[in-house]
Parts: structure tokens; C-alpha cells; sequence
């Protein structure tokens, strides 16, 4: 190789180190720019990273996305996001508090660090990451949860799409969900109440969802509230306030007009928020929260908000309400029917 060659890839290589660092610094100043700028900063690094990676090496990545799923899910089964919190653990640590065999403990964590969501900084020896310090958070971890867990009805869809000689989906008698469980006459939701975990998997999904979604879905529930009570001219009475009444007010109850039911509420975090800093508006109205049985028998009781179990798929039975809420319930609903 004479001279010239050399330094050409010299050049070449100091480039390239040039290059990676200038992207490392555009990436930390992403956090202090405008949404539009950081995006189109972000789609250029994924270009960036397409055309540097090799096909079979993207390929190899898409076919074992599964597994990264399923570990994942095991990941958050033995709670092991808020078992390592943050700072550095050594397998041993993380198998004796999660309560798992070690060996196992290490298997997982070979595809943990492969998704950088930890860091192997020594011999099965971890650090945490900003991937896993969001995992820490409950919040979050339940939305990951439950996403993740959904995704496991689409594991069937080869089988699916085969069975039915790939006709469009949406000619086919039996839907994706009712296959995948061999049961073709139960509903989802139904399902939900014979499987417990997967129940508890939906409901905390539901919650951490309307958590993250309050201030989106904050000033909608108040328009509705207001406006159903300016309907009936509610705004402006004032509470029973006399113990004796009480009595009275529970005879009562049925026959007080409904602003909203909010359906498929999960536990209803969300409208109940809103409606503890709206008693003066509620007045003498009614706000009701529906849901599976196995839902509502869990969610807390709240002056002026009931929770009352029903399917949706079934006949609706409060009649006269004023306004209704259906919040993420309704997306795909004839292939959930």
C-alpha cells in the first residue's frame, strides 16, 4: 500500500470519527430544541443508520423482534425494573431479589443489553440507562406492559392468515383474537374476566394510559360535564347537606339526570379527577363509570361518581344521559364484537 493510500484512509477514518461525534452532539442538543427540529434530526439518524447497516443484519433484526417482546414481558414479570432502580447490580444481586435462577437471570440480560435498555459494564455486571430508568416508573412500565402483551394475539397471524387461505381479514366469520384463543363465541372483554392476570395486565394498562392522557382528555370531560349541566340548569344548586337527608337523596338518586357515562372506563382516573374539582358543577347530576364486573369491584368509591358493571357489546342501560365518552374503546371494534 504506498503512501498516498494510507493517508487517505486515515483521512478517512478521523472523518468518520468526526462525523459520529458531530451526530452525538446534534443528538444532545435535540433535548433543547423545537419538536419539528429534533424529529427530522431523528429521521436523519435512522436514515443514517439504515445505510450503514447491512441487510441481513436489519432482517435478522425484524425476525427475532418477537423475543425481544417476550423478554421484555418476563423482564417486567419478575419485576425487575424496580428491583434494579438505578446505579449498577451484578447478576447474583438481580437473581436473589427477583427470585429467579441466576443463569436465567443472565440469559435475559443478554438480550436486555442487547436492547440497551442496561449496560453490561463488566462481567455480569449491569448499569442502568435512561431506557431502564423509564421502566422504573410504574406509569410507564404498565403501558409497555400492556402493548407488549397485546402484541401477542398478532403471534397468531400466520396461522390465521393460512387457515383462511389469505382472504382479507375482514370477510372472515372468526376474528384474529377468538382463533388465537381457540374460542370462537367469546368476546375479549369477556375473556378478560376468566383470566385474572391478563385482567389486571388490561386495567393498569387503562389507568397509566388515562394518566399520561389527562391533560389531552382534561378539557374535553369538562366541556362535556358543563354543558350537559347547563342543559338541565343545574349549575348553581346546592348540595343536601342535612344527614337526615341522606336517606332521601339514595331514593332519589335514579331519577337525577345523568351528565356522562364514560365507557370502557377502566377505573375511570381520569373523569374522576376532573369531577372532584367540578362538585359545584355536578351539583345534583350523575356521573357513572362502566366497566367488566372484575373492574369496577376495584374502583374506589367517589362522592357524585358511580361505577356500575356492563359490557358495552350489551344493551346500554342507562337511558337519557346527556353525554357519553368512549376514550381509546371503540378502534377495531367489529373484529372485538
Amino acid at each position: 500500500m504506498n503512501p498516498s493510500s494510507v493517508a487517505a484512509l486515515a483521512d478517512s477514518a478521523f472523518d468518520v470519527a468526526n462525523l459520529a461525534k458531530q451526530v452525538r452532539d446534534a443528538a444532545c442538543q435535540s433535548l433543547h430544541i423545537d419538536g419539528t427540529a429534533s424529529q427530522e434530526l431523528l429521521a436523519a439518524a435512522q436514515d443514517l443508520i439504515l445505510s450503514l447497516q447491512r441487510p441481513e443484519e436489519r432482517l435478522i433484526s425484524i425476525a427475532k423482534a418477537p423475543v425481544d417482546n417476550v423478554v421484555l414481558r418476563v423482564a417486567i414479570d419478575i419485576d425487575l425494573f424496580s428491583k434494579f432502580g438505578q446505579g449498577t447490580k451484578s447478576a447474583g444481586e438481580l437473581a436473589e431479589v427477583c427470585g429467579v435462577d441466576k443463569v436465567l437471570l443472565v440469559r435475559l440480560m443478554r438480550t436486555l443489553t442487547a436492547l440497551e435498555i442496561y449496560k453490561e459494564v463488566d462481567t455480569e455486571v449491569y448499569a442502568s440507562s435512561n431506557l431502564s430508568d423509564v421502566l422504573v416508573d410504574p406509569t410507564s412500565r404498565a403501558v409497555y406492559n400492556g402493548m407488549a402483551t397485546t402484541a401477542e394475539i398478532m403471534l397468531s397471524l400466520p396461522c390465521y392468515l393460512r387457515h383462511n387461505s389469505y382472504a382479507n381479514p375482514a370477510t372472515f366469520s372468526v376474528p384474529l383474537f377468538h382463533f388465537s384463543i381457540n374460542d370462537p363465541s367469546a368476546s375479549y372483554f369477556k375473556w378478560l374476566e376468566t383470566h385474572p392476570r391478563e385482567l389486571a395486565i388490561f386495567t393498569a394498562y387503562q389507568a397509566a394510559t388515562a394518566e399520561l392522557l389527562f391533560k389531552e382528555v382534561e378539557p374535553l370531560l369538562e366541556r362535556l360535564i358543563k354543558q350537559a349541566a347547563e342543559v338541565v340548569g343545574l349549575i348553581g344548586l346546592k348540595e343536601i347537606s342535612n344527614p337526615l337527608q341522606e336517606q332521601r337523596r339514595y331514593e332519589m338518586e335514579a331519577a337525577k339526570p345523568v351528565l356522562l357515562v364514560d365507557i370502557g372506563s377502566g377505573k375511570g382516573e381520569t373523569t374522576r379527577k376532573v369531577c372532584g374539582a367540578m362538585l359545584d358543577v355536578i351539583g345534583e347530576g350523575r356521573v357513572i363509570l362502566q366497566d367488566l364486573p372484575g373492574v369496577v369491584e376495584k374502583t374506589e368509591k367517589m362522592y357524585r361518581v358511580e361505577a356500575m358493571a356492563h359490557d358495552f357489546f350489551e344493551e346500554q342501560p342507562i337511558r337519557g344521559m346527556l353525554s357519553s365518552l368512549f376514550y381509546s374503546t371503540l378502534e377495531d371494534l367489529p373484529y372485538l364484537a
